[in-house]
């Protein structure tokens, strides 16, 4: 296999965000976190981010996109919401991302 190929299997390139949302959820349980799948449903704050992670006592609301994947306005808002309250908010398209944040 290629090094560009090898390469795109973690930087998300041509992936929709379903098959993203499985490559960071695989990545993350190899690295210890505990992962909860949020739904954006009845009841459930406009925006929320698709997972929440935990690890060593740290929670962090991960929104997870493909590589070219835009935030919606009221996943924005979500943001905000979290980071006002001085929680941590991550944004990610990929395992790369993810790992240049430090996780």
């Amino acid at each position: 296999m290629g090094e560009s190929q090898n390469h795109g299997e973690y930087n998300g390139e041509g992936m929709n965000e379903k098959d993203v949302l499985k490559q960071i959820r695989d990545y993350l349980k190899l690295r210890g976190y505990s992962i909860i799948r949020n739904q954006q449903n009845i009841g459930s704050m406009k925006g929320i981010a698709d997972l929440t992670i935990l690890r060593r006592g740290v929670v962090i609301f991960l929104e997870v996109k493909a590589p070219k994947g835009k935030q919606r306005p009221d996943q924005i808002i979500f943001q905000k919401f979290i980071e006002d309250a001085g929680g941590k908010y991550i944004l990610a398209g990929s395992i790369d991302e993810l790992m240049l944040k430090g996780i």
